[in-house]
């Protein structure tokens, strides 16, 4: 008699070890006698069942329709959590949870974790049964301790006509478990306050632990150190989490700068830029005269907004001063000229070229002024197609010292075809409609050997012909490159050839977001520069004004000689998440103070939130404002958590985020 009393007990109030492990181990979900194969939550008690989420009750029972309490579930929570709970053992939270009780860790770890507020007056009411509403607040409370939580949309609660039945604290935590597809309504209404019970809970954990408790946990943390990210890195961003939208924004096209009517400039291509000591910069690039003779040459700017020809004496044209720094018996495909950033480079070699010859293998020059490139033969640093695996070399290839990398790194091109990365000269030659031009990185100690070049690695998008890398260190984030590599179409050899310009990034230089249709084009209907005439933007990025940053193009209609257009964004602009919410992977960052670059809109606003692994957060006050490095203020310390794993949280309502920067 009293063991049948005992067992009708753990019927109505549930065993302590609910949750945790099973009443009986060879008790196994497809033995359970009251759930049937057909009934609507027979998957979910089977998978509780089997992740030691929700057990059986004994006696080869599950118990479905049984109530479930606000105890079990916090219990569920803090053993899915692992959580000691010797740590919690002693100090109650609350007046009505008794010391001995086996839920009294659990309760006082989600009192801390601020999963649960309790009932008011001080109590927890730990026999009280879960209400809907109830569940959803607790999970949502355990979703914000894990730092993935989203902003609730609580315009989704409009679609249940028994939404005014929810109460006031309640309102977050439903509309959150619906967006979230945790919670599901019963024809039109959403029952706030009905009874969840034992089978409900099953389905609602199982999801849980699905959508939300195994995307937050099995992210591994990334490193960021201190300084500025930008939103177009995706690889920081959790994409399981996050609710806003990813918007890339489109260059504003400002006018011409410069016209390059010299007579040796029927047509100019592959422009890079170099900043000079003095803050100045030049802008190098390859022009050729009507008989076919290349030459390069540079023009000059103190501001990015002027651009003026330099009157050198070294190789002068039909006896005049000329900016051009190449003579008359070179005919070079092309140039990339860098200042070298390396602090045990040598003084005569700051400023260092990179050439190549179709086939031929990729050249080094250097020179004490950058007025004169006397392109040595013998300065070769990697060679033939048949020798790099695939390397042509017929482009603007690009090269620069990398702090963060400790090496130098170059952009090379190459020609692949399929899955074939090896083609040789008579290959290419022979098969101009089997070929597609790729992007290929290398890295160096000391600039004459470098390693095999590999093909760089695409976040998304087709297999496109990448014609020019326009690849170039960004100067607002150490460690980050920037590129807007020209894609080329080509439909058939009598078609002409047809550009456009994507955008990528990248910090390890193999692998890049990249934007997965083109990022910018002419404005017409064609949406395409015709080859040869546009569609390359000039290596590098100018600082024009305080929130303003630009770039460059040359550009001609029909057999016009060339005009550099300028075109503008934003500082730190290329991309920005707006109204929603942003969660980023778990991180570690080095820095005490966080800055942000946003525009928030009429009303419009954002908060940002930072929390551990341990669930300790912290949050910034709702912001506003339009600056590129506004100061984010939070309730308590940001140094406290550096050095710690974890989760940023961005909160934006009609205000766009560019960049952050921790430092």
């Amino acid at each position: 008699m009293k063991k049948l009393l005992c067992f009708l007990l753990l019927l109505v109030f549930i065993i302590p070890s609910f949750g945790l492990i099973s009443a009986n181990a060879n008790e196994g979900p497809e033995t359970f006698r009251d759930v049937s194969a057909d009934a609507w939550y027979h998957s979910a008690a089977i998978y509780c069942h089997k992740n030691n989420i929700i057990n059986g009750v004994g006696d080869r029972l599950f118990h479905p329709h049984g109530k479930a309490t606000r105890a079990m579930l916090v219990t569920v929570l803090g053993a899915m959590n692992g959580i000691d709970k010797s740590q919690y053992a002693n100090d109650n939270a609350f007046s009505d949870i008794r010391p001995d009780s086996w839920y009294t860790p659990y309760v006082n770890w989600a009192a801390e974790y601020n999963i649960t507020a309790g009932v008011g007056g001080g109590r927890f009411a730990p026999d009280g049964i879960l209400s809907r509403e109830q569940t959803a607040c607790f999970l949502y409370g355990y979703a914000s301790k894990l730092g993935v939580a989203t902003m609730p949309d609580t315009s989704v609660l409009s679609r249940y006509a028994d939404s005014d039945h929810i109460s006031s604290w309640a309102k977050d935590g439903i509309a959150w478990a619906v967006s979230m597809a945790l919670i599901e309504g019963y024809a039109s209404n959403i029952m706030p306050d009905g009874d969840t019970n034992r089978a409900q809970l099953a389905q609602i954990m199982m999801n849980f632990r699905e959508k939300v408790y195994l995307p937050a946990t099995r992210k591994e943390g990334v490193n960021i150190g201190s300084g500025r990210r930008l939103m177009f890195e995706q690889e920081l961003f959790d994409r399981d989490f996050t609710t806003s939208e990813l918007t890339v924004h489109t260059p504003e096209l400002k006018g011409s700068v410069f016209s390059f009517d010299a007579p040796y400039e029927a047509s100019v291509v592959y422009h890079s830029i170099m900043q000079m000591p003095d803050g100045s910069y030049r802008m190098y690039y390859k022009a050729t005269e009507h008989n076919g003779l290349r030459r390069i040459c540079y023009i000059e700017s103190r501001d990015g907004l002027t651009w003026n020809r330099p009157l050198l004496l070294n190789n002068p044209y039909w006896g005049d001063p000329s900016n051009i720094v190449t003579n008359e018996t070179l005919s070079p495909d092309n140039l990339f000229v860098f200042w070298d950033t390396n602090p045990d480079c040598y003084e005569g070699e700051l400023i260092k070229g990179v050439y190549g010859q179709w086939g031929d293998g990729l050249f080094w020059e250097f020179t004490d002024d950058g007025n004169d490139f006397p392109f040595w033969p013998d300065q070769i640093i990697m060679g033939t197609p048949e020798e790099t695996g695939g390397c042509f070399y017929d482009t603007l290839n690009t090269a620069y010292w990398s702090d963060t990398l400790g090496k130098y790194v170059i952009f090379v091109r190459g020609y692949h075809w399929g899955s074939n990365y090896s083609l040789t000269k008579d290959y290419v030659a022979s098969n101009p409609m089997k070929v597609i031009r790729d992007i290929r990185v290398a890295f160096s100690d000391d600039f004459i050997h470098w390693s095999k070049p590999v093909p760089l690695v695409f976040s998304s998008g087709e297999d496109w012909q990448m014609y020019a890398n326009a690849v170039t260190p960004y100067y607002r984030s150490k460690g980050l490159f920037i590129g807007m590599p020209t894609r080329y179409e080509r439909t058939s050899l009598d078609a002409s050839p047809m550009t456009d310009v994507f955008l990528m990034c990248s910090r390890d230089c193999i692998n890049w977001t990249r934007t997965d249709k083109a990022w910018f084009y002419p404005d017409n209907a064609t949406k395409k520069w015709i080859y040869p005439r546009a569609g390359y933007p000039a290596v590098g990025l100018i600082e024009t004004s305080e929130d303003e940053m630009s770039f460059y193009m040359a550009q001609a209609e029909n057999s016009e000689q060339s005009k550099l257009y300028r075109y503008t964004l934003r500082t730190d602009g290329f991309a920005s998440f707006g109204s929603g919410t942003v969660i980023t992977l778990p991180l570690n960052f080095d820095g005490k103070k966080m800055t942000v670059n946003c525009r928030s809109g009429e009303n419009g606003k954002f908060r940002i939130s930072v929390t551990d692994e341990n669930g300790r957060s912290i949050q910034s006050k709702w912001q506003s404002g339009d600056s590129c490095d506004m100061d984010v203020m939070f309730d308590d310390s940001l140094s406290d958590f550096t050095g710690k794993t974890v989760r940023l949280r961005f909160d934006m309502i009609n205000c766009d985020i560019y960049s952050f920067c921790i430092g």
